[in-house]
């Protein structure tokens, strides 16, 4: 195995890792484009060159974000903001993004997935921040968008070894495959995503057995037995080439 020394990110979700915020507001950066210059190019209207500068909130203790579904303009780097949630007045819950990891986007960057912290579940709404329908999926069970389908979410159930596929236009959840040789998996433990590809997935079995499913074969492949060694990993996640690779407890990341 090779050790990957890495800072651990300072967030919390429904996993238990760490998040440190005054509040919680979904908030998205819209970028505007000019036109092609003669090169081709395109540039934003928002951000800036790297000065090697810290560039800090002008009014980080004061500000007070726009109603849901308006927007506003970082005083800083320019850049065009849009409120997507507005949990408390809505849910009575904080409402986010699940994780930093997985897309909360789908493949045509019109729809965006959200959890409750206590209250509400997984749920869909459009860029605006309109309400499209629940998921049924518990706050521990990852639901991932399809890379290509733009209506279609995988999910695993609740101490359940099967990966459920959701069609947010019918509302219907059917198997997409079922693991017998384990009583309950994950996807990593809240930290990982379908790959690039869109075709693969960890499959984390019983918290002890870690490999990669392949969509299009629907098949398991090579599996890492981990529950009898040294590191207690934290969590797993793909790297580009699909090999997994876990972070032990002490924030390290190593290649299985």
């Amino acid at each position: 195995m090779k050790n990957k020394n890495q800072n651990r990110c300072s967030h919390k979700d429904i996993w238990g890792h760490i998040i440190s915020a005054r509040w919680i507001v979904l908030l998205i950066t819209i970028p505007v484009f000019s036109p092609l210059t003669e090169t081709g190019a395109q540039t934003y209207s928002g951000g800036m060159l790297d000065d090697g500068l810290i560039h800090t909130p002008t009014n980080y203790g004061t500000f007070v974000p726009p109603a849901k579904g308006q927007t506003y303009v970082d005083p800083v780097f320019g850049s065009t903001i849009k409120r997507l949630s507005q949990g408390h007045s809505e849910f009575n819950d904080a409402v986010h993004h699940e994780y930093s990891v997985p897309n909360a986007f789908n493949a045509n960057d019109t729809r965006v997935l959200l959890v409750g912290e206590n209250v509400k579940g997984f749920f869909v709404v459009d860029m605006n921040g309109n309400f499209i329908i629940d998921v049924p999926a518990r706050g521990t069970c990852e639901p991932h968008w399809d890379k290509f389908n733009p209506n279609l979410i995988y999910y695993h159930g609740y101490q359940d070894p099967t990966i459920y596929r959701f069609d947010i236009i019918s509302g219907n959840s059917t198997v997409e495959k079922n693991f017998p040789q384990f009583s309950e998996i994950n996807f990593g433990k809240g930290e990982n995503d379908v790959s690039p590809d869109g075709d693969h997935l960890i499959v984390n079995g019983d918290n002890s057995i870690v490999g990669v499913y392949t969509f299009s074969t629907q098949t398991l492949g090579p599996t890492y037995n981990y529950s009898n060694v040294a590191v207690q990993y934290d969590c797993f996640d793909l790297t580009a080439s699909n090999m997994v690779t876990g972070r032990g407890g002490s924030a390290d990341h190593y290649e299985l």
